[in-house]
């Protein structure tokens, strides 16, 4: 999915011309298809491709780019493929400018790409322009055939465009694979009758004066008759749905009547406009229970269908939330979501006999909203790297030597690394103020008979607040410098008024715990390489894009600190594994501890290292939850939880820009290790699915 909203914002950024995508960028860098061209100013086919997928839509692209067509492009006979004709021979664009004005690829009606635009049309509910688009083209609506010539029951490869000698004349019919584009148009996008993983899907876009017609349509074994009424004369839009003469009504949903997530707990920059760092919140949800003594019994509940990815899992929400008290979840299947199960402010839960499955970041995502903020007015002795003691209230040695201390002392790297470790453990502990918080439970997970199906990052994810300094009081006050690195410039893509602020939420502090059981039977299918762990869906970071609009020079310095070289390609991945190094923290653990399983799956040949996280602890800030797994079969295969001390990690990857830009995460998340329990290296349940039946009734 990344890849593609990748390409999304690059053709937005680099293709869009102001009413019309562009061609392309010949081998000098030169726009084709533009209107700083003199000929060629716009050509069809990028036209079709970026309204077929909606490229720009919600910005108002596609509109423009459909009104470009019928206004340059179309004529009686149907849509050309590129205008103005090319009328001398350009030699960096090679053949479509030999051919005569109008034929061939120098504006000839390409009957096969006219249906890319066509659908085009029904992406923005234009029913009565997708109609007259399609009936130019079709050989059953040409009328003139002593003129078009061809056969009148087959489709040509190319109709002589408005440019040329007689426009309107057939050429090569048969050799094209028209039919099969206007069949894929006319069924599923005009009569809107589209198969689905699921079923079958409809959704008309059709000419406003078609009031009634019928679709028979085989599926899968199954017949559907399908008859389509339209007494008010629409384009689109289905109102009702009568199934075996069930009246379903389907409510219209308004642009802001759906929650789009996932949206920021908090972020350094400006959250409408992609910010520097954004740590992710709240998500859609699927099924939401907040009601208390609620018992759930045999259901099967996905957000959508199984991915080839974990990654196409990121918009796709929660498939469950829990929020209600005395909640049971039993003898159930959940599927497919950015996190299968999230369950917070519920004081308890019981998941039994269920099998999760599919998640982007957890199986089971769990945690308390409750917290209390931190006392900045309470006195705490504090170790300086130097080793002498300084007692302060903890807002005025933020504010002085804990400013240094982060600064001069943690971020630059300098003095030796073990003195700074110790001064920076006793900073935080000062900041640990968790008296009436420990062992103050804010509810329990009771987790029997479960099993655990394949995670992006782990099977259970226990949340607590991210509690970095500059969350706290805008400090240290190098962050601020970092960040006035980027303030005068534009944030590629976002409005010309952005720039780069901290945006505090005040949600800041130690979150009160809470305590997970897992019993019985529970079983962790989710062995995973370490390369595949895949963080995004909890952090975001925009540093690639801002790079990309400094000065080359710069932009090629950065590059080559992060082991790459531009070698003048502005847009060169950074990812957040570059910032915040979760994924070669865990695997330098793994080999330290000696926690990796090496197996081949099934139809493997290949023998590989693989690792098992049953739980991960979020670290930053205090996490005081608790995971008894006392009355689990099958024990003795988990190790406890590991610390994953990534301010350790931080310290001894230098002074260097890398090391700094690893820090200034730190800053927003906070110093706490993460932790992490893990499957002993035997391959308990390794290369095996889940079998369901042992879970029923």
């Amino acid at each position: 999915q990344k890849s593609v909203d990748d390409m999304v914002e690059a053709v937005k950024k680099s293709g869009w011309d102001g009413d019309w995508y562009l061609r392309a960028y010949d081998y000098f860098g030169n726009k084709i298809g533009s209107k700083e061209n003199e000929e060629g100013k716009i050509f069809i086919e990028s036209q079709g491709w970026c309204t077929m997928a909606g490229i720009g839509k919600e910005e108002g692209m596609v509109d423009k780019a459909l009104d470009s067509v019928k206004k340059y492009m179309d004529c009686e006979h149907g849509i050309v493929l590129n205008w103005p004709a090319f009328t001398t021979y350009h030699v960096e664009m090679g053949e479509i400018s030999s051919y005569p004005a109008g034929y061939k690829e120098n504006a000839g009606i390409f009957c096969h790409n006219n249906p890319w635009v066509i659908i085009g049309e029904t992406v923005v509910g234009r029913g009565n322009d997708a109609w007259e688009h399609y009936t130019k083209i079709c050989p059953a609506w040409i009328n003139d055939q002593e003129l078009h010539k061809v056969e009148p029951y087959v489709y040509c490869q190319m109709v002589a465009g408005k440019d040329a000698a007689k426009p309107g004349e057939g050429k090569n019919s048969w050799l094209t694979g028209t039919a099969a584009w206007n069949w894929y148009t006319i069924t599923q996008f005009i009569l809107g009758i589209k198969p689905t993983f699921d079923g079958i899907e409809i959704d008309p876009c059709i000419p406003s004066d078609m009031k009634e017609y019928r679709v028979k349509r085989v599926l899968r074994g199954a017949e559907y008759d399908i008859t389509i009424k339209n007494p008010n004369g629409v384009q689109k839009g289905v109102k009702t749905v009568t199934v075996n003469g069930v009246n379903r009504e389907i409510p219209a949903l308004g642009q802001n009547d759906l929650y789009k997530g996932p949206s920021y707990s908090y972020a350094l920059g400006d959250p409408k406009n992609r910010a520097l760092i954004a740590v992710y919140g709240q998500d859609n949800v699927g099924r939401y229970v907040n009601k208390d003594n609620v018992t759930i019994d045999d259901v099967d509940i996905k957000n959508c269908d199984t991915p080839s990815s974990l990654s196409f899992l990121k918009t796709c929400g929660s498939v469950m939330d829990i929020e209600g008290d005395n909640v049971s979840l039993l003898y159930s299947r959940l599927s497919c979501g950015k996190n299968v199960l999230r369950v917070f402010q519920s004081r308890n839960t019981l998941v039994q006999n269920c099998l999760l499955s599919n998640a982007r970041n957890f199986l089971i995502d769990t945690g308390t909203n409750d917290y209390v903020k931190l006392d900045g007015s309470k006195t705490n002795s504090f170790l300086g790297v130097d080793g002498t003691t300084t007692t302060r209230t903890l807002d005025d040695y933020l504010n002085g030597p804990g400013d240094d201390l982060r600064g001069s002392a943690y971020f630059s790297g300098s003095g030796d690394s073990a003195s700074l470790k110790k001064a920076l453990d006793s900073l935080w502990q000062g900041r640990r103020q968790t008296s009436g918080v420990e062992n103050n439970y804010k509810g329990t997970r009771t987790i029997d008979n479960c099993y655990f199906y394949r995670s992006g990052i782990a099977s259970i994810g226990v949340e607590s607040v991210f509690e970095g300094p500059f969350r706290y009081n805008n400090t240290p006050s190098v962050v601020r410098s970092f960040r006035n690195l980027f303030s005068s410039r534009q944030v590629p893509g976002a409005s010309s008024s952005s720039r780069i602020p901290y945006i505090p939420n005040g949600r800041f502090g130690i979150s009160y715990p809470v305590s997970i059981k897992v019993k019985g039977k529970t079983r962790f299918y989710d062995y995973k390489e370490v390369s595949q762990m895949d963080i995004t869906g909890l952090i975001e970071e925009n540093f690639s894009s801002l790079i990309s609009s400094l000065p080359e020079q710069l932009r090629e310095k950065i590059y080559q600190i992060f082991g790459r070289s531009s070698t003048g390609d502005k847009n060169i991945e950074i990812s957040i594994d570059d910032f915040f190094p979760i994924k070669p923290a865990i695997e330098q653990l793994a080999s330290k501890k000696g926690c990796y399983y090496s197996g081949k799956l099934p139809g493997s040949e290949e023998e590989k290292k693989y690792r098992n996280l049953p739980v991960a602890y979020y670290g930053g800030g205090v996490n005081l939850s608790s995971v008894d797994r006392s009355e689990r079969d099958g024990v003795e295969h988990y190790e406890s939880a590991v610390p994953l001390d990534l301010i350790e990690y931080y310290i001894n990857h230098g002074s260097g820009v890398r090391g700094r830009l690893y820090k200034i995460v730190s800053f927003f998340t906070g110093f706490e290790p993460f932790h992490f329990t893990r499957q002993k290296a035997d391959g308990e349940w390794f290369g095996q699915a889940p079998n369901v039946s042992e879970l029923k009734k």
